[in-house]
């Protein structure tokens, strides 16, 4: 009996100076990787952090995946070392930006809101033709269901042909009218019907014509003959019209 106590004295001995200790050691590293749109002190006050946290501080607030925070998917945070704090943040994949009003909405691959912002980033397609009476963050956009359902097939098939368009327009009021803009290539592919044959066509099309090439592809109709119709820019009418005047003077 007195061996039985003096073992849970001593255990309890121990545990007090091990809660002593994790309570003056420090973590002495944090490792924060994965965040392009939250800063390094917003991910810590997420997780619930500080630099200053001691390794007491992470026995008691150890969270293992904190998910769905704006453009957030999910944080993963791992513990290499008992000083050490790794910290990987996956961020949700954006879709494209939506206007409203002033501002542009971002919309993460689901179509829902993440972000208000008044100036969208370039290298993100921009969502047209959509009427937007309300938004809430966080929240699905409130659009018909038709038409959502063929902005997420469409954001789908893009990613699947690897193919990255500048505007995504659904035409509201005319859903017949749905094009996509690559620059300098326009495609018109009609109605939603049939997206994977018309993105299977549109894939072997646009790999063929040429990079300076300008116009609009008319994907309207699969079975249809498909036609590109070539824009000819102001400057190469003018060179055609110098050359004729040219010639007519030196017929003279």
């Amino acid at each position: 009996m007195k061996y039985k106590i003096g073992f849970l004295l001593l255990l309890t001995a121990f545990v007090a100076g091990l809660y002593f200790i994790s309570d003056m050691v420090r973590i002495t590293q944090i490792d924060i990787s994965g965040n392009i749109h939250n800063s390094q002190e917003e991910i810590l006050e997420i997780v619930g952090f500080t630099r200053e946290a001691t390794v007491l501080d992470t026995i008691k607030h150890r969270p293992k995946i904190i998910e769905n925070k704006g453009y957030i998917a999910r944080i993963e945070i791992t513990y290499p070392t008992i000083t050490t704090i790794k910290i990987e943040v996956i961020e949700k994949e954006r879709m494209g930006y939506v206007k409203y009003m002033s501002s542009y909405l971002c919309l993460d691959a689901n179509a829902y809101i993440i972000d208000n912002v008044k100036t969208p980033d370039a290298n993100v397609a921009r969502i047209e033709g959509l009427n937007i009476k309300s938004f809430a963050l966080n929240e699905s956009l409130e659009i018909e269901d038709d038409i959502k359902l063929a902005l997420l097939n469409i954001y789908k098939l893009l990613k699947a042909y690897d193919l990255s368009a500048r505007v995504i327009d659904l035409n509201y009021k005319k859903a017949e009218n749905i094009s996509l803009d690559f620059g300098k290539i326009k495609v018109n592919i009609g109605n939603s019907r049939r997206l994977e044959e018309k993105f299977s066509l549109m894939k072997e099309i646009l790999s063929t014509i040429e990079p300076e090439k300008e116009g609009v592809l008319h994907l309207e109709n699969p079975d249809k003959k498909i036609i590109f119709k070539h824009s000819i820019k102001p400057e190469e009418t003018e060179a055609k019209e110098v050359d004729k005047t040219q010639e007519d003077k030196t017929e003279e």
